[in-house]
């Protein structure tokens, strides 16, 4: 046995056994296991200033009888032209609201410390 470096083939396989083996303890009842939902700020140059990729997943997956939908934000990005604007606080709150209106009930943000210090006390609750 050996360690690779996984290509895209083999991260695609990884992807699709977890959801299998994760539909087969907790079905999903929504049509697509994954929804992206991104959303991004552009300049009037057409220029894209501010960014937030997201993946909604387990939609609809019952667990121990209870519903919920989770939100994974990928990326939450502000150009450093732009920083300081309220941009990122923008781009939060946008994509808040619409996963609420989709069903989303937990959502995760992964970010580097000198980040979260400066987010902590807008989104700790």
């Amino acid at each position: 046995m050996g360690y690779r470096y996984q290509h895209e083939k083999e991260a695609q396989f990884v992807d699709d056994e977890i959801v299998a083996f994760n539909k087969s303890h907790a079905p999903f009842t929504q049509d697509n296991d994954f929804v992206s939902l991104n959303f991004h700020v552009k300049s009037e140059s057409d220029f894209v200033t501010a960014g937030i990729n997201s993946l909604m997943y387990c939609g609809g997956m019952l667990y121990i009888d209870v519903l919920f939908v989770m939100l994974y934000i990928d990326v939450l990005f502000v150009d450093n032209s732009c920083r300081d604007q309220h941009l990122g606080n923008l781009l939060l709150s946008k994509i808040e609201t619409e996963a609420k209106s989709m069903g989303v009930s937990l959502s995760d943000l992964d970010t580097l410390i000198t980040q979260y210090l400066k987010m902590k006390s807008a989104y700790l609750y």
